[in-house]
């Protein structure tokens, strides 16, 4: 009999040891899986941050793009500002608008977000949002594109700006524009490389037919 009362307590004792074990486990994993969730939110929150505040230029920015002086907010030429922040969180600024749509074209790393000025207020838009006008105003690198929170502004600026041919435009017209100008560039510097390379080759020859 006492033997069995002995089983009996064992059996119980290895019970209650392996549901305090899993008891303990199960504890672990909840712990672990809140804090990957933690991190997680984390990540998630600084790369929203990152991608939803603009910051300011300083008075030594270069364009991303064309390397070309960046206008701060406080010149007139910086209602033509633009900006991009890459899935990193690395903040780029370009001179002009055309210039923020070819740095995105050929850029290695992916823009998250882009803005560009509102030309009454100076405020930054995301650039999806703005409305666009084209006029012969003069820009940084004469694009000629202005950018407007509402349609009330860009009106407004129409009308005010006749004598320079403002009219509603769209972001493809602007990205039309900059892409012919990009591919231009491109087809001139291949020439002159394949002009550099003929005189070259040139020079060489006479320098031997001389010898």
């Amino acid at each position: 009999m006492k033997k069995l009362a002995m089983l009996f307590v064992s059996v119980v004792l290895l019970v209650f040891i392996t549901a305090c074990g899993n008891d303990e486990a199960n504890t672990t994993k909840v712990k672990d899986k809140a804090a990957t969730e933690s991190k997680t939110e984390q990540k998630t929150t600084d790369t929203a941050t990152h991608a939803v505040d603009p910051t300011e230029p300083h008075n030594h920015s270069k364009c991303a793009f064309c390397n070309m002086k960046v206008y701060t907010r406080t010149d007139e030429m910086g209602a033509f500002t633009a900006q991009a922040v890459t899935k990193d969180g690395k903040h780029l600024f370009f001179d002009d608008s055309g210039c923020l749509l070819n740095g995105q074209r050929t850029a290695d790393e992916q823009y998250e977000k882009t803005w560009v000025r509102d030309a009454v207020t100076k405020d930054w838009i995301e650039t999806d949002k703005a409305v666009v006008v084209k006029s012969d105003q003069m820009t940084p690198m004469k694009y000629g594109y202005s950018f407007f929170s509402s349609q009330e502004e860009a009106d407004q600026f129409i009308t005010d700006h006749q004598d320079k041919h403002a009219v509603i435009a769209t972001l493809d017209d602007l990205d039309q524009v900059a892409n012919e100008r990009y591919q231009k560039k491109m087809q001139n510097m291949n020439n002159n490389e394949h002009h550099g390379s003929e005189t070259e080759m040139n020079d060489h020859s006479e320098s031997n037919g001389h010898e």
